[in-house]
């Protein structure tokens, strides 16, 4: 694909490069000139298709489109558009400056770093939006789980590859991946969102890691290598019959919490910290320091107020500071509700870390609290900032949109004190770049 040329413009979108090909169509990170952000084109190859058929792709396409735009959850790419250029139709989604899950899987360095049990949390919850609307994706696979530079995941191609797979094959039960296929869609029979929770089952069974050719047999799925805590819910998810398995997202979900301390401790590469402590704490070596088994617990006690959203919470703030009782404070911090604050600081207050002392940071520390007149910020500019914020670090940006506004003595400090929770310069320009062309605009109320 290098050095092809590249279309001049889809639409209004202007193509940058191509992220993708495949028989389906061909995949461009392009430019939203309109609402200055970069998007995910998808243009949908029809070529070969007679008029009859093209036609009739293209409307159920449309309703496709449609159905996936409803779903609305920081769990899945969401779809801005659905157009055709001269004939060519395509299709407009968020961009994901990030890797898929195929690829962790495949980088051993990025593979250390990944926490099953998390992921799935956050699959299915997404899963669990789009199938009480309906909605089944048929083809949930790593390839299709796209992961942030803040730690979320996101589910991609809803309701957009059943239909390519459709129009192409003419076999919609057909439409998928054979290897997270449940038993019911590869043998082409009627399948619902039970299909998608067997699935989400295989993708928790590759990570561990596992073997997925067993699932392909008509025997029960051998549990006997996986974490004692693990095996009965892997074994209900990837159940033969639908009926024997987790009947919805949330059943799911619900068997695994309490699971992720039953997972085996990742060997950690970080020399072992007694008297020597290193001069800064990075993702790599945060867990060498605090402990994995403290940082976990933490995790726990964060995920029973905030979900599966704990893990990245933890993981930033573990960076930010060498005193537990600063980190406690700064997690607490997160959560809305002081009752929620309290109880979780008492829950915390025993846990003790591996190691403790005072560390120069890589970053500075975060802007003192000002007691001020809260600024008169108009919705739409907060709206805009807890947008532009979501985009990194998923639904906790309405939380840190909010107590920036309440904290910030100016509209800079505002600006500075959301832009300090992302940590990549690109990401942190961008965002600064989309709040100042909002606060160009009349602000006060």
């Amino acid at each position: 694909m290098a050095g092809e040329a590249l279309p001049e413009r889809f639409g209004r979108y202007r193509p940058v490069r191509i992220l993708g090909a495949g028989a389906s169509g061909t995949v461009y990170l392009a430019e939203d000139p309109v609402l200055d952000r970069q998007v995910t084109v998808k243009v949908i190859r029809t070529a070969g298709m007679d008029e009859a058929t093209r036609v009739d792709f293209l409307t159920r396409f449309r309703i496709e489109a449609r159905a996936a735009g409803r779903c609305t959850h920081p769990g899945i790419v969401a779809i801005h558009d659905f157009a055709e250029s001269h004939g060519t139709p395509f299709i407009v989604m968020e961009y994901i400056d990030g890797p898929n899950l195929h690829r962790a899987l495949q980088e051993p360095a990025l593979r250390a770093g990944l926490d099953p049990i998390a992921i799935l949390l956050q699959i299915l919850d997404a899963l669990g939006t789009a199938h009480r609307l309906s909605i089944i994706h048929r083809d949930v696979k790593p390839a299709n789980i796209l992961m942030t530079r803040a730690g979320r995941v996101k589910i991609a191609d809803f309701g957009v590859a059943r239909l390519d797979g459709r129009a192409l094959t003419q076999c919609a039960a057909m439409v998928g991946t054979p290897s997270y296929m449940a038993p019911e869609q590869a043998q082409g029979g009627k399948i619902d969102h039970r299909a998608d929770l067997f699935a989400a089952g295989a993708l928790l069974y590759e990570t561990l890691p596992a073997t997925l050719i067993s699932l392909m047999g008509p025997e029960p799925v051998s549990t006997a290598t996986l974490p004692p805590a693990l095996a009965p819910v892997l074994a209900r998810a990837l159940a033969k019959a639908p009926e024997t398995r987790f009947q919805s997202a949330a059943d799911f979900a619900a068997a695994l919490q309490g699971t992720p301390t039953s997972l085996p401790e990742p060997t950690i590469t970080a020399p072992p910290l007694t008297s020597h402590k290193p001069e800064s704490l990075t993702n790599a070596t945060a867990a060498g320091y605090w402990g994995v088994s403290y940082l976990k617990a933490l995790e726990t006690a964060l995920a029973r107020h905030v979900g599966p959203i704990a893990t990245v919470l933890i993981r930033n703030a573990a960076t930010r500071t060498s005193e537990a009782q600063s980190l406690h404070t700064a997690l607490a911090e997160s959560l809305d509700k002081a009752a929620a604050r309290s109880e979780f600081l008492r829950e915390v207050a025993p846990l003790r870390p591996q190691s403790e002392g005072t560390l120069k940071l890589p970053s500075a520390p975060p802007p003192p609290i000002v007691v001020a007149t809260p600024l008169a910020l108009s919705p739409a500019v907060l709206q805009t900032a807890e947008a532009a914020l979501a985009q990194h670090i998923g639904p906790i940006a309405k939380l840190l949109v909010r107590k920036a506004a309440e904290r910030s003595a100016s509209i800079e400090d505002f600006r500075d004190r959301l832009a300090a929770n992302l940590t990549k310069p690109e990401e942190a320009s961008a965002f600064r770049r989309r709040l100042n062309q909002a606060l160009e605009r009349p602000n006060r109320s």
